[in-house]
């Protein structure tokens, strides 16, 4: 089987992390011919991390940062996605993968003439357009929408968040949860030592992007509230993002380096999450929550909020505990745990609902299932 893979910029975060190695083992355990479009130019380390007979193509060399590239790269997307398809259907595919939900992906694969499947991972915005462009543009996708064979959905809270706003038919979702690879990310744990937490002193961890929906202003302020009341605790934040600068500027305003330690984005965050007592999810929206499982399968207890796709984590396999996605339930449920009044329950059946070779069976039998159709 030939598949090509349509995605847009690609950085390298757990979204990409994911597909790279989905392409390595499609490639090399099942023998499918693999190819790689991407919509955007990028100097993502992605790319160093493909199998090398992987054909990988760049469809647009627009510069999206500038009022210019912009333009042109909303005209070469609406107006002159025939080059592009021409691109694509010069790897003459079987099943071809929209690998992101964006509307120039959805929008581009529409209209082959092969079968389509279209992966959601984010959980999409309440798109009440406004303007007339904006109108245009949710129209338009909507249409494009009507013309995809297939969804696959990282969660059940995404595929319901999503077809409520977009009217994805029951018979074309499917879920398919995202895997963690316990082996390796427990190998990596262990590949240098942190600083250990001072006695009596309970960790909590953060790692991932430092953005609006993750929630982590809203964590750092309560710690801080927290830390005025006199709690001794640290608070380990790893990671970057557009909100790392505020972030820094909240705790060293507040002199609180002691307590909440500031770690720059690495790509082995393992360490630190294994040398914490707890894992904290903060976030506003979350599709999938990967760091949540990732935590849980390295035994650490996780505390997050009901976030869409971490609920489906902690209500399958335990290992964590849920609270209300607000600000007060956040301070409230750190200052329970460090006053010792919250039991976390263990986990269980992770490898049987979010293991590697169980979401590659599922994703073998789905291919199948498209191209036979």
């Amino acid at each position: 089987m030939r598949i090509t893979i349509v995605t847009s910029k690609l950085l390298y975060g757990g979204v990409e992390v994911l597909l790279s190695n989905m392409i390595k083992v499609l490639k090399e355990q099942y023998g499918y011919e693999i190819s790689l479009v991407s919509l955007l130019p990028s100097s993502s380390e992605f790319y160093s991390h493909l199998p090398k007979d992987v054909n990988a193509w760049i469809a647009l060399r627009s510069d999206e940062k500038t009022k210019i590239g912009k333009i042109f790269y909303y005209l070469e997307t609406e107006f002159i996605t025939y080059r592009i398809r021409k691109i694509i259907m010069k790897t003459n595919p079987d099943v071809v993968i929209g690998y992101v939900e964006t509307y120039d992906v959805v929008n581009l694969i529409a209209k082959l003439k092969v079968p389509k499947i279209v992966y959601v991972h984010n959980i999409v915005r309440d798109p009440n357009a406004k303007t007339k462009h904006e109108k245009l543009i949710i129209r338009h996708y909507k249409q494009a929408l009507n013309k995809i064979d297939n969804w696959l959905f990282v969660s059940d809270s995404c595929k319901n968040e999503f077809s409520k706003v977009y009217d994805v038919p029951k018979e074309k979702a499917r879920i398919l949860y995202n895997y963690v690879p316990i082996e390796q990310i427990r190998k990596k744990s262990i590949m240098f030592n942190v600083t250990p937490r001072q006695k009596d002193v309970i960790r909590f961890c953060y790692a991932g992007r430092l953005s609006e929906e993750k929630g982590v202003i809203r964590l750092i302020k309560a710690c801080l509230k927290l830390r005025t009341q006199g709690y001794k605790f640290e608070l380990l934040i790893i990671g970057s993002g557009v909100k790392e600068q505020e972030c820094r500027m909240l705790v060293n305003s507040n002199h609180a380096e002691d307590t909440i330690k500031m770690i720059e984005f690495c790509d082995n965050p393992y360490p630190y999450i294994v040398s914490s007592d707890w894992y904290v999810c903060a976030s506003i929206r979350e599709s999938f929550g990967l760091s949540v499982l990732e935590a849980i399968s390295l035994g650490v207890k996780v505390v997050s909020t009901r976030a869409y796709g971490t609920e489906d984590i902690i209500r399958n396999i335990g290992g964590g505990i849920l609270i209300d996605n607000s600000d007060d339930a956040i301070m409230a449920a750190l200052g329970d745990i460090l006053n010792h009044k919250i039991q976390c329950p263990t986990s269980h059946d992770i490898d049987k609902i979010f293991g590697e070779k169980i979401f590659f069976e599922q994703l073998n039998m789905i291919l199948r299932a498209v191209y036979n159709c």
